[in-house]
């Protein structure tokens, strides 16, 4: 996905209200990225950490991201043998890799 356009959509989100804290840095030291964020390490990985809001497993999720539940596949495919019925508050899931 072009860059331009991931950030058009992650913008959008942020306005519209559906992520709260979506630009969130990466923790520094010990300390947990809040929860319901997501977050690009220093190789540009890109992760999600789940909240307890997150009752609708990938499909909510990928609402909350990418304003499409639709996309719920994305999340899936990025993380295989995760379950999304039993995702717990603080799991971190793979999002994509910005290049």
């Amino acid at each position: 996905m072009n860059r331009r356009i991931a950030l058009l959509i992650l913008l959008t989100v942020v306005v519209l209200g559906g992520c709260n804290g979506v630009f969130n840095s990466p923790p520094d030291g010990n300390d947990s990225p809040t929860h319901g964020t997501i977050y690009e390490d220093e190789e540009g990985f890109r992760y999600y950490v789940v909240s307890e809001s997150d009752t609708n497993g990938f499909v909510g999720i990928a609402e909350k991201i990418y304003g499409d539940g639709d996309r719920w596949r994305d999340i899936a495919q990025a993380n295989p043998g995760i379950d999304p019925r039993r995702l717990e508050p603080g799991q971190e899931l793979f999002l994509s890799r910005e290049e």
